[in-house]
């Protein structure tokens, strides 16, 4: 460590996730030029499937929502998000695909301890490699 000073530096700070980066950015950037020209329907679905892609990636990229909710009162105001829920609609294009996998894995063991009742996993302990009589 002596001769080499960034081994220190970067594996004791947390560095962001590379494809989470690209599609939180992409994720905004698509949102922001919908907002800003509404007729592009395509920035919008744009959005929307590369946010889904993002929460597929990790489920605590959620917090991308807080950004996503302020672009729309930002932009379209709150009274305009009551009247036409852009942000609902927002919501149920990302959303899906990420709750189906989901409830997909829960009925796997390999979750690595996503769901509470999965404690025990198949990487829990040596005992399922261990085991030749099964």
């Amino acid at each position: 460590y002596s001769l080499f000073p960034f081994a220190i530096f970067f594996t004791r700070t947390s560095q962001p996730d590379g494809p989470a980066l690209f599609f939180t950015v992409a994720t905004l950037y698509h949102l922001n030029r919908w907002l800003d020209d509404g007729r592009l329907v395509r920035h919008f679905v744009a959005s929307a499937l590369v946010g889904s892609l993002l929460f597929l990636i990790k489920v605590p990229n959620l917090f991308i929502l807080m950004p996503v909710l302020f672009l729309f009162v930002a932009k379209k105001g709150l009274w305009e998000n009551v009247k036409r829920p852009y942000f609902l609609l927002w919501l149920c294009l990302a959303l899906p695909a990420v709750l189906a996998y989901y409830v997909y894995a829960h009925d796997y063991p390999w979750t690595f301890g996503i769901w509470p009742d999965r404690e025990q996993s198949k990487f829990a302990s040596l005992g399922e490699v261990t085991d030749f009589n099964a």
